[in-house]
């Protein structure tokens, strides 16, 4: 065990201590040059598992839709309008990651427009025409009766 001793040593010289950091710090800013070019050369740093999953929860978010949309319009409205929420949410917070998530950043707003034009469809046939339809019927004329049937 004696002979696995390592000899002591004597400490550096300040001199040598001042060339010892130069060449760390030199040798830790190229390895950080030679990452961040990487990140840039980069597409998006999800890989092929992210973009499925996105894909896949807005499959889900777009069937539980439809699926309030059985019960009745006011569900799903709110169901899409809370999805179209997280996505602005979830868009906002990546944006601050420019090079690495901007790819997946510019499909979440993507789907951001999507929800909203679902949330804008809603809106006109559950809102808009039921009201516009109700100012046309208090406009229109009475209908005539219909003639009585003759005897026979």
């Amino acid at each position: 065990v004696a002979s696995m001793r390592r000899p002591p040593s004597t400490p550096p010289s300040p001199a040598h201590r001042g060339e010892r950091v130069a060449l760390v710090a030199a040798a830790t800013s190229w390895h950080h040059r030679e990452e961040d070019e990487e990140e840039d050369s980069s597409e998006c740093g999800l890989g092929v598992s992210g973009w499925l999953g996105l894909l896949v929860m807005n499959a889900c978010a777009g069937t539980a839709v439809a699926l309030a949309s059985s019960v009745c319009w006011q569900l799903a409205f709110c169901v899409s309008a809370a999805y179209t929420g997280l996505l602005v949410g979830l868009a906002v917070c990546l944006e601050g990651y420019k090079g690495r998530f901007q790819p997946f950043v510019n499909l979440l707003w993507v789907f951001v427009a999507w929800f909203v034009f679902i949330l804008g469809l809603f809106a006109t046939y559950d809102i808009v025409l039921p009201v516009l339809g109700d100012i046309a019927d208090a406009q229109l004329p009475a209908p005539a009766p219909a003639p009585a049937p003759a005897p026979a």
